[in-house]
């Protein structure tokens, strides 16, 4: 495929929809930004003290304040925010206005917290049969665990995945970020895509209900079916496996590779001693591993991480380079596909964001900056809702906004 076109010629296939997004935590808001990069109008509705992901950092310039977090501003590009009290009567009653005028409500405000707030499907669509609530929840809204409560490291645990990673004569290691949640992000995402393809052809809204517990599980789909078939328990590879991590004169690299590449592996090291017949197959490289190790690290540690991943790759072996920030920012290969937009903050100024991963008929998706707590507040209420100016001020007086 040719060069990406430039961000703004994208056809923003979502345009004309608009979406209301109101919760906590990563994955509702990494599903709204995903409908958002597709041309959706996504409003995403926050307490009038702000989302509690403005409290997480890393922080702009280390400056602890509510429209310096990078984990907020990364989440919620391309979106406009409004502020708005869900537990006060006005609230919810502005809410469900809100809602009579959108396509999708995306919420992760807990389990039966809609209901509680007077605000299930059956309200929010009243007068309104085609619309899409999309629910995150971490156990979903039915089921023992349903009320209990989540983390990352918790999601990642009991969805069994936590089991695989790591030395199995140790105890798991997690995986980096917030995996589980950008996952159950992603999930919601598509529930809500297919929603909505099957509202072009029905006319008929729906509730999709997501759960991040199973979103895990789901994933990590071969431990229970291989436990099912076999009644084996998969365990940890750690050193048992016959990739490897190894050190270079600048970072690391991670070779992998299968038996079809071992013939190239052992012309790109050149030392005479991977010829001993104890190599000549998987399961004598594991049992040899730590004197695999050994020959493969020399020769890597001579070299630098990007000179030893391109060398690999000229003899088509799958090696790879664990690169750090700044290489990911100087990649040639994300310059080349322009997967990198510049999107310019009032607190931050012009910074490269991670855009969407994937190209659309050969048009990337445009990258809009976070919207400032509650920047939109007046232009929402009076266009959406038709309440005038001193109303709107009325309301930030009393706290509902």
């Amino acid at each position: 495929m040719g060069r990406v076109e430039e961000a703004a010629t994208f056809p923003r296939p979502l345009g004309g929809l608009r979406v209301i997004e109101a919760g906590r935590g990563i994955a509702g808001a990494f599903c709204g930004k995903l409908l958002a990069a597709l041309g959706a109008d996504v409003i995403k509705v926050e307490p009038p003290a702000g989302d509690p992901c403005r409290r997480l950092g890393p922080f702009v310039r280390g400056q602890v304040e509510p429209e310096s977090s990078l984990l907020f501003l990364y989440l919620n590009t391309s979106k406009r925010g409004i502020t708005l009290d869900l537990s006060s009567p006005t609230g919810a009653d502005l809410f469900a206005g809100l809602a009579g005028r959108a396509d999708v409500v995306l919420e992760s405000l807990g389990p039966g917290r809609l209901a509680e707030l007077g605000l299930d499907y059956q309200v929010l669509s009243r007068g309104q049969p085609g619309l899409i609530l999309t629910s995150i929840t971490p156990f979903g809204d039915t089921g023992p665990y349903r009320d209990y409560l989540d983390g990352e490291l918790v999601l990642l645990a009991l969805g069994g995945l936590l089991n695989m990673i790591g030395d199995p004569a140790r105890e798991p290691v997690r995986l980096g970020g917030y995996q589980a949640q950008y996952a159950a992000g992603l999930a919601a995402f598509t529930g809500t895509m297919i929603a909505l393809w099957h509202r072009d052809l029905t006319g008929a809204g729906q509730h999709v209900k997501v759960s991040a517990h199973e979103t895990v599980a789901f994933l990590e789909w071969k431990s229970p079916v291989y436990y099912q078939s076999d009644g084996r328990v998969r365990r940890r590879g750690g050193e048992l496996s016959q990739w490897m991590v190894l050190p270079c004169r600048d970072g690391f690299v991670a070779f992998v590779y299968q038996d079809e590449n071992w013939p190239a592996v052992k012309e790109l090291v050149g030392d005479p001693r991977l010829e001993d017949p104890r190599f000549a197959d998987r399961r004598g490289r594991v049992a040899n591993r730590a004197e695999l190790r050994e020959i493969l690290g020399a020769w890597t540690a001579e070299r630098t991480k990007e000179e030893a991943y391109h060398q690999a790759q000229a003899r088509g072996i799958p090696v790879g380079m664990v690169a750090d920030a700044a290489d990911l920012v100087a990649s040639p290969q994300y310059r080349a596909r322009g997967f990198f937009a510049g999107v310019n903050h009032p607190r931050t100024g012009t910074v490269l964001y991670p855009g969407v991963p994937f190209v659309l008929g050969g048009h990337r998706p445009a990258v809009g900056r976070a919207p400032l707590l509650g920047e939109h507040n007046l232009e929402v209420y009076t266009t959406l809702l038709g309440l005038s100016t001193a109303e709107v001020a009325a309301l930030r007086e009393r706290g509902v906004l």
